[in-house]
């Protein structure tokens, strides 16, 4: 039995007429009249009464209508429900983000994605930059939100530029200049981000290339 034979089956018993449901269903009258056939044969009865002036259902056919609608309906349901998901109305994201993007850069792309994808169930795991590309090479997340990574099994796009600021006193001398030289700042005793931290080696790398 096929999703064929159901709705040439529901199709003749609409109108009572092979040739009306050939061509609504856009078929040639043969092929309607063996689908029919062989899907009486699968349920050994009889569906139809063939009569000069059109066929009507038989006792199995009354009986069987209403599962073979239901067959048709379910069917559709779940075409529509593809549909959704596949144009993301419908689903699970999860989704991988470093620790501070997402305390400071996540709220507000959450935001705008459930405002356009509302069906959407959202889970969200947490690491350093690191952690959540090992999250992504086990299929732990789908999509992961961190610095600037490489790595040739991941596909990556980029989002923005972050900018990485000297905060001082207000009564420190650099305050008042607005600006500082590199070997002047790392003259001084600085707060960095713990060592685990991607921000700790993207200022510690810019020292360095800096030769100080």
């Amino acid at each position: 039995m096929d999703l064929g034979q159901i709705e040439a089956f529901v199709q003749v018993s609409a109108h009572n007429s092979f040739s009306r449901a050939a061509e609504v269903l856009q078929l040639t009258q043969p092929s309607i009249t063996a689908r029919i056939q062989s899907l009486e044969r699968e349920l050994r009865e009889e569906l139809f009464e063939r009569g000069g002036r059109g066929v009507r259902l038989t006792d199995s056919g009354h009986a069987f209508l209403p599962y073979a609608e239901r067959i048709l309906q379910t069917v559709a349901e779940g075409r529509d429900i593809i549909d959704e998901v596949r144009n993301v109305e419908l689903g699970s994201l999860y989704l991988g983000s470093a620790l501070t993007i997402s305390t400071y850069v996540l709220p507000h792309i959450l935001r705008t994605f459930r405002s356009h994808h509302s069906g959407v169930d959202v889970s969200i795991h947490t690491g350093r930059s690191e952690q959540v590309l090992a999250m992504l090479q086990a299929d732990e997340v789908q999509v992961g939100l961190v610095r600037s990574l490489s790595h040739q099994d991941i596909e990556t796009v980029h989002l923005y530029d972050d900018e990485i600021v000297l905060i001082v006193n207000p009564e420190h001398p650099f305050a008042e200049r607005r600006a500082a030289a590199v070997e002047e700042v790392a003259s001084e005793p600085i707060v960095l981000f713990d060592r685990g931290s991607s921000y700790f080696g993207l200022t510690h790398g810019f020292f360095r290339q800096a030769g100080v």
